[in-house]
């Protein structure tokens, strides 16, 4: 493995330079005395002194070590402790999988620096000068995590994506996966941060909500998608800016991230289902189906039923945009699966089937609107009452779009005005979120 570089003249908060800290947290055990866990000598001891005194000697050169090639370099101090260290070594970098975890691992690293009441602790206590070489080492890792900030380049994204920058906001995005080192600086905060439609463009957030809004996090992740989370993000910003190639290429990154986590069904599900309406928004469906069939597979697999649901909404979406001649199939699919998206699906998974069911009605070239109006202005109706309550503008667009054309096919004049004008409202709000003012939806 090749060492890893860093830029010069910086003291950035690294995986080597964490696990000098681990290392350090071995060496002087806060409240320890005399000889610490799990040295048997004071000359066992020492020598792991005087391997992180080299280490913290060398930490500003450019190239810093793999940790395999730390734990090669331990085994000539470690003896027959080897087997101990570098298996503490590599659980407790494991260890810090959030924010929270690398917050606490430095509070505690505080504690092994003696402070104003060092001259009155026990003389056989162990307690870092904070003036040595060590001692000034953990101070600076202390003072560069204190000035960093785990929203680094994501925080940057997302303010460029509010001033309508999206190469900034794209470029961003990039160097927050430089930066990044897998199971370490993992912002939690993203979701939270991303469902606002302030800093996400509304027809990215809203795609990639229709891909996961069904998907419940596995045990044992105190977050969705952690690391898929900003790939997927990464992945629209393409989407958003014309890039399918690469939109495609990392989501498809995205897939195989969630395949090794230990717990990843829901997740690798809701990503095929996702990489399904990637297909669908790009206009290929034909490369679409089977991302959608293999979602529905794993559903069944696993008895993710709305899950299922949702993959074949979106299955019956696919081919119902490869012509009319495939309408009754999409129809049959979608009826196949109402029971569990209506009993079961939120309002957006919802009105998509109801929009889906009337687009399959009218591409149907055997059925009549002026013999069965309401099958087709029922559902869009639902559609529309349901998606202005969500303040989803861009679907809102389409139900008022759909029921323009129908009025319009019935003769009904005044009704079709008022449905269009429903949709200028909402498509003029869709495009220019700034300007969206409350009392639209109270005038619709």
């Amino acid at each position: 493995m090749a060492a890893i570089s860093k830029p010069p003249a910086s003291f950035p908060i690294t995986p080597h330079k964490l696990s000098i800290c681990v290392l350090v947290q071995v060496y002087a055990p806060p409240s320890q005395i005399s000889i610490p866990f799990p040295f048997s000598s004071v000359s066992h001891h020492n020598r792991l002194g005087v391997f992180l005194l080299s280490l913290t000697k060398a930490c500003n050169g450019i190239f810093e070590p793999t940790l395999d090639e730390l734990i090669a370099q331990s085994k000539e101090i470690a003896g027959l402790l080897n087997h101990w260290l570098s298996d503490h070594l590599t659980r407790r970098l494991s260890s810090l999988a959030s924010p929270d975890d690398l917050f606490n691992f430095f509070a505690d690293l505080r504690g092994i620096l003696g402070g104003s009441d060092a001259n009155v602790m026990d003389d056989d206590q162990i307690m870092l000068d904070p003036n040595s070489i060590i001692g000034m080492f953990i101070r600076r890792c202390l003072l560069a995590f204190n000035q960093m900030s785990f929203e680094v380049h994501y925080l940057r994204y997302l303010n460029s994506l509010y001033h309508d920058d999206y190469p900034g906001a794209l470029e961003n995005l990039h160097r927050y996966f430089d930066y990044r080192q897998p199971n370490i600086f993992v912002d939690q905060l993203c979701f939270r941060m991303i469902k606002s439609s302030k800093f996400f463009p509304p027809l990215v957030f809203n795609f990639w909500t229709e891909g996961v809004e069904c998907v419940s996090p596995p045990s044992g992740c105190s977050s969705f998608g952690r690391y898929e989370i900003a790939l997927l993000c990464l992945g629209m910003m393409h989407f958003h800016l014309g890039h399918p190639k690469q939109a495609l290429e990392v989501l498809t990154e995205a897939v195989r991230v969630s395949q090794q986590c230990s717990s990843s069904s829901n997740k690798c599900t809701g990503i095929c289902n996702l990489l399904c309406r990637f297909f669908k928004r790009s206009g290929n469906a034909v490369l679409g189906i089977p991302y959608a069939l293999a979602c529905i597979s794993f559903c069944q697999s696993f008895n993710l039923d709305l899950l299922k649901a949702s993959a074949t909404l979106t299955l019956a979406e696919l081919w119902l945009t490869l012509g009319s001649n495939h309408a009754k199939k999409a129809l049959a699919l979608l009826h196949g699966s109402f029971p569990v998206l209506l009993g079961h699906g939120g309002l957006e998974l919802r009105s998509r089937a109801f929009i889906t069911e009337a687009k399959c009605y009218l591409a149907d070239p055997s059925f009549s609107v002026s013999d069965n109006p309401e099958m087709v202005l029922e559902p869009l109706r639902q559609a529309s009452e349901d998606l202005q309550l969500l303040e989803y503008n861009e679907l809102a667009a389409e139900a008022f779009y759909l029921m323009a054309i129908v009025y319009n096919k019935l003769g009904q004049l005044d009704e079709r005005e008022e449905a269009a004008s429903s949709f200028r409202k909402h498509i003029t709000a869709f495009e220019n979120p700034e300007d969206m003012d409350d009392s639209v939806y109270g005038t619709l």
